[in-house]
């Protein structure tokens, strides 16, 4: 009888140790907020330089809506688990400025650096206080941008004024960049959850450079160094 009894108790114990697990999807919706430093300069075959943007600051914020699927483990009060996670929306920042040649050519510029979707994966650790789960993150994310460019090229001698167009848009690439964050999560019912967080990805500096093949062969370079700060609404289901 007590070879019984103490078999149930491990038994009991051990699964209680083991704890539990469930998948999950979500939505949410979250305000970015992108910040960081732009360097731009033009050169030509006179090879006159000018900074066209030096340390420039960037600031701007946009609405994201995205979708996620994750699987938690939970040990007692402890949780963690992977997150996946698809965020869409766009964040432009554009300057426009001048490259002056004292020869009586002048370029004006337009360079947009546009970003739009967001992927990744988030490792989530936390710890359970009654109905609340508190966790913070880690995890790796894949940013899509591109880079738009128009050129206007005036050439002012006299006696004519020569205007020429230039344009030039690169394919969407993928930037990767690394995350971290906390967040809050509240049980609402057996099923559902609703909660916020916090979330800051850092990317690596992008430089961008392209020669548009005008009289003068004039070269545009970029260079960006940008963070996303993200808060976010997310609505949740357990399976």
């Amino acid at each position: 009888m007590k070879k019984s009894i103490a078999l149930v108790t491990l038994f009991v114990t051990c699964n209680h140790l083991a704890g539990s697990h469930s998948f999950y999807i979500g939505a949410n919706l979250r305000v970015n907020y992108l910040s960081g430093t732009r360097n731009d300069s033009a050169t030509n075959s006179n090879r006159i330089r000018v900074d066209l943007a030096s340390s420039k600051s960037v600031s701007v914020n946009k609405v994201y809506g995205g979708i996620f699927l994750g699987y938690l483990f939970r040990i007692q009060n402890f949780g963690f688990g992977p997150e996946f996670f698809y965020n869409y929306g766009t964040i432009e920042n554009t300057i426009s400025a001048t490259h002056h040649d004292p020869a009586d050519v002048k370029v004006d510029f337009d360079i947009k650096h546009r970003l739009t979707a967001n992927k990744g994966i988030d490792l989530r650790i936390g710890y359970f206080v009654g109905s609340y789960f508190l966790n913070t993150l880690l995890g790796i994310n894949w940013q899509t941008m591109n880079f738009q460019v128009t050129a206007r090229r005036n050439e002012l001698a006299f006696p004519a004024i020569i205007h020429d167009e230039y344009s030039h848009r690169t394919p969407h690439k993928t930037r990767p960049g690394f995350s971290f964050g906390l967040g809050v999560q509240k049980q609402i019912t057996e099923n559902y959850d609703v909660g916020l967080e916090y979330k800051q990805t850092n990317y690596p500096r992008t430089r961008y450079a392209h020669n548009f093949q005008d009289d003068t062969q004039t070269t545009l370079t970029s260079d960006i160094k940008y963070k996303i700060h993200s808060i976010g609404l997310r609505f949740i289901y357990k399976f």
